[in-house]
């Protein structure tokens, strides 16, 4: 798909771009982003291919911008007029499905720290891990 790329191994995921509305494929993990561009990855923490990992970090992210940052007239550099923090992202609504070999899982959305933070409702059925990332949650990382 033009304006997308994305990356699939067997320990990690990939993807950014213009995918609003389109499915999102990468081996056994895919995105149902209503969010129109974004950015992320899904990676093991544990070493062991994702459908077999006890720990995965999911990273998700829209848009992102500095208080005053300064654009020119095409819009396509700062510069370096960056601005100021805090950084603000965009947080994306999207549908995620991964596969795996466990009949049970919890998904939680992490801290600025990596701490849990909330539990996310999840399913498991079929080998396919079924949630729903969305700005509600504060966070790019689950």
């Amino acid at each position: 798909m033009p304006g997308t790329w994305g990356v699939d191994t067997p320990r990690g995921k990939l993807w950014a771009g213009f995918f609003g509305g389109t499915v999102v494929k990468l081996g056994t993990v895919q995105l149902l982003p209503a969010s129109p561009w974004l950015a992320g990855g899904l990676t093991s923490l544990d070493g062991l291919p994702t459908e077999e990992s006890h720990r995965l970090l999911l990273v998700m992210a829209g848009r992102a911008e500095n208080p005053e940052m300064k654009w020119n007239a095409n819009r396509d550099s700062v510069g370096n007029g960056w601005g100021t923090g805090p950084t603000y992202v965009e947080g994306i609504d999207a549908g995620v499905r991964v596969g795996t070999n466990f009949r049970e899982c919890r998904v939680w959305a992490l801290d600025e720290t990596g701490a849990t933070r909330r539990l996310v409702p999840s399913t498991v059925k079929d080998g396919v891990l079924r949630f729903q990332v969305s700005p509600f949650y504060r966070t790019l990382w689950y």
